[in-house]
């Protein structure tokens, strides 16, 4: 069983590792817009309704509702979802006749035999404020343990998109040790009983914070893919029929910080919306926000990248910077685990005389985020 973990990890590796070296990284400004009315309790999912209006939702726990919202904060119109259950509501996604699909799919200790998707009419075709909703259930057609050991554990749902008459389906990796893989599943999207089918896998970080994919959406104008993690958003572009992960792949690190980020919906090409959590307990709301990736940004707002070099050594790697800002060094083998963390200012030295020979990924960031990542051989 170790040797067919190993070998998949290798295979994924070999596969996935040359698309993310090759990722582009940018920035992405956050700017709050306003707080989220008190009945969005912990908002996990967000749809545009116009340009200046969402439906989202609350988490597990709560009510089988769905909330409009506008921008100035003031919530428009409420509808109960009348013949489903908010199990685990983790996401919104919208398609080409304006039907909206919720994803009842969290799954956070991967144990769940209930898994489903509901589909509900336009909401402004009709002035009810109930709906009923149609219905799929689904199982993975990778999954047989619930839950299965705690290195496998990648079958929760937090992020989904309609795309071209099919629902795709992005896990929140919950592995442990984390190996910073999401995973992608298919079914089609149409009420019934359906086995979501797997299609892909990214290799999105080492780290949690920023491998762990909380949600999705799709711009049908420039069919880019979005998804969202606590530290940035991940665009892939230019991708062929829906191999999504081996088209153009565009990092947008946040330049400042960001709580429990949970939704994502395309404005326009280079503009999003995005809610995040708040903390209920504590009477903090969720907010709303505006994210603009770095197309949309004025020249003044961003500094040139300062030069960054990594070299190796008989034992050891070497990193230099020009800048003088606090970096964070970090080097992972393949199996996704850290084995070094650093932070320095110019420079740093990783002794490499005591590690398994093999190939490793060195993260190297600053104050903004992902600066690059380089494979390198020990």
């Amino acid at each position: 069983m170790k040797e067919n973990y190993r070998f998949l990890v290798a295979l994924l590796v070999s596969i996935f590792l040359p698309i993310l070296l090759g990722a582009q990284s940018f920035q992405a400004t956050v700017r709050k817009l306003v707080d989220l009315p008190s009945q969005v309790k912990e908002s996990s999912g967000i749809v545009l309704d116009g340009i200046d209006k969402v439906w989202t939702h609350n988490d597990s726990g709560y009510e089988n509702e769905l909330f409009l919202v506008d921008t100035n904060g003031l919530l428009l119109r409420t509808l109960v979802v009348i013949n489903v259950t908010n199990m685990d509501w983790e996401d919104l996604a919208k398609d080409d006749n304006n039907n909206i699909w919720i994803n009842d799919a969290g799954n956070n200790g991967n144990g769940r035999t209930d898994l489903r998707l509901y589909r509900i009419a336009d909401p402004n075709i009709h002035s009810a404020d109930s709906v009923t909703a149609e219905i799929i259930d689904f199982t993975f057609s990778d999954q047989t343990q619930f839950p299965p050991s705690p290195a496998n554990r990648n079958f929760d749902i937090e992020a989904m998109v309609w795309f071209q008459d099919s629902l795709f389906l992005f896990t929140k990796n919950r592995s442990t040790p984390f190996n910073g893989y999401t995973k992608m599943y298919s079914l089609p999207a149409t009420p019934g009983v359906h086995i979501a089918q797997l299609k892909d896998s990214l290799f999105v970080d080492s780290d949690i914070q920023r491998g762990r994919i909380t949600a999705a959406d799709m711009d049908p104008a420039t069919q880019t893919l979005a998804l969202l993690s606590r530290s940035m958003v991940l665009c892939f572009k230019n991708f062929s029929g829906t191999s999504f992960f081996h088209g153009d792949e565009y990092r947008y690190m946040f330049t400042g910080r960001v709580d429990q980020v949970e939704a994502l919906a395309f404005i326009d090409s280079t503009t999003l919306y995005m809610t995040d959590e708040g903390d209920p307990g504590n009477n903090v709301p969720g907010g709303l926000y505006k994210v603009m990736l770095q197309e949309n940004l004025s020249t003044e707002n961003h500094a040139a990248t300062p030069a960054h070099t990594i070299r190796r050594s008989q034992n050891a790697v070497l990193i230099s910077t020009t800048d003088t800002h606090p970096y964070t060094c970090r080097l992972v083998n393949m199996a996704g685990q850290t084995v070094f963390s650093h932070d320095f200012i110019g420079g740093a030295e990783i002794s490499t005389s005591t590690l398994p020979g093999g190939m490793y990924l060195i993260y190297l960031s600053n104050f903004n985020g992902m600066v690059m990542v380089e494979k390198i051989g020990i």
